[in-house]
């Protein structure tokens, strides 16, 4: 009697270490290397550790592939050989050699990837009930690093606002969009993976997340923000009524000074004649002519900067070295194939979620690839990943029989 509940002791004992060491992992992607020591940092550490022994339980457990696990182990595996096929490409027309800190973030990605496929794996019935209770943590944390940086114009070393006079939130990364998109994916997954109704409390998270993406001149996932409470949240209508208050909560005079409110003016107003419009439709132009000069391969490990580097001046590309959108930069990088893979698996998710009336859910789909396409400033933004694949996850509660429901 005893030994077994010694037993059972030491099963829980392990059962919640490995629920600590998957916690701090999933905090792990979204901070990022915003906490680092050259070129270490949590989420190198973590990682190759985790997927050790995470191959070691699948070998011993062997659970049953569905065709969407598959399918996304497929785009995982293309992402990783073409891209590195790529380089070669990059190397030859542009002389591209890849730094050490980009080749491993390059290999971080993949290794991000299985890790989150093999903890999917091993536990799909409670997965994402536990990535849910993760999320509205890390979603905690982000809310009150954005609200101290308001306040106190203080930022963490990566920010690219440190030092500086201008008090916009970027948490964990390197600018605001970044920030804002993740943020708001974040929001969007624990409203409608939760099936959460706007009461007074939620409703008052709301205001307040609407006011950081106002006060960061995120245009775009406000926008997206605001489109999914007037289509899935419509009736919370004295919701709508509350945020007017969020003009008077960020008028103050101590938070919003000279510098942020004219950094902000010339971000969120679009003029007729904007420079920077120009130069973005240049950037995407730019981007899609990649496919021809590289031969539909591709330039390799992180390429989009030196690509656009030796692109023709006369485009008016400026000083910008970066494409600003997550698919652009995967097409410069990684190629058509890789692109069209990309497209496709998003595709063939929304299309499972419609399939079975998950409206909400198929949103999801629409609002990141929106939000991508038009803020996200680099393949290194590890949240992205997850978000990705937890759209897999959705898609899989449905395509099979036994259903991995909440």
């Amino acid at each position: 009697m005893i030994l077994v509940l010694t037993n059972k002791k030491n099963i829980q004992m392990l059962k919640n270490i490995k629920s600590f060491v998957i916690f701090v992992f999933v905090l792990s992607v979204f901070i990022g290397s915003s906490i680092s020591y050259g070129i270490i940092y949590p989420l190198r550490l973590i990682s190759p550790l985790l997927m050790i022994a995470l191959i070691l339980f699948y070998y011993d457990k062997k659970p049953i592939l569905t065709f969407i696990n598959k399918l996304f182990f497929w785009f995982i595996i293309s992402f990783f050989s073409l891209t590195l096929l790529s380089s070669i490409t990059g190397y030859i027309s542009l002389f591209i050699i890849p730094k050490l800190d980009d080749a491993l973030n390059f290999f971080m990605i993949f290794i991000v990837l299985f890790n989150f496929i093999l903890i999917y794996l091993l536990d799909k019935k409670y997965f994402l009930k536990r990535l849910s209770f993760y999320l509205k943590f890390v979603y905690l944390i982000f809310l009150l690093i954005a609200i101290f940086e308001i306040f106190t114009f203080n930022h963490l070393s990566l920010s690219r606002y440190n030092g500086t006079l201008i008090n916009i939130p970027t948490v964990f990364f390197y600018n605001e969009n970044d920030f804002a998109a993740v943020f708001t994916l974040i929001f969007l997954f624990l409203i409608t993976h939760n099936n959460l109704r706007l009461n007074f409390l939620n409703c008052f998270l709301f205001i307040i997340h609407f006011g950081i993406l106002i006060y960061s001149g995120a245009r775009i996932s406000s926008f997206i923000l605001v489109l999914f409470l007037l289509i899935y949240r419509f009736r919370s209508i004295f919701l709508i009524s509350l945020l007017s208050l969020l003009f008077l909560v960020f008028s103050n005079q101590n938070l919003v000074n000279e510098k942020t409110t004219s950094f902000l003016l010339r971000k969120v107003l679009v003029k007729k004649n904007d420079a920077s419009q120009k130069i973005r439709l240049n950037l995407y132009k730019e981007s899609l002519k990649s496919v021809k000069k590289s031969f539909i391969l591709g330039y390799g490990i992180n390429s989009s900067a030196s690509y656009l580097n030796k692109a023709d001046k006369e485009n008016y590309i400026s000083n910008v070295r970066q494409p600003h959108s997550f698919q652009l930069e995967l097409l410069i990088n990684g190629g058509i194939i890789v692109f069209i893979f990309f497209i496709i698996f998003n595709l063939y998710v929304f299309y499972i979620l419609l399939k079975k009336n998950q409206y909400e859910r198929a949103f999801n789909i629409i609002a990141y690839n929106v939000i991508l396409f038009s803020s996200s400033s680099s393949l290194f933004i590890w949240p992205i990943y997850l978000f990705l694949f937890i759209y897999m996850c959705w898609a899989d509660e449905h395509f099979t029989n036994s259903k991995y429901i909440d």
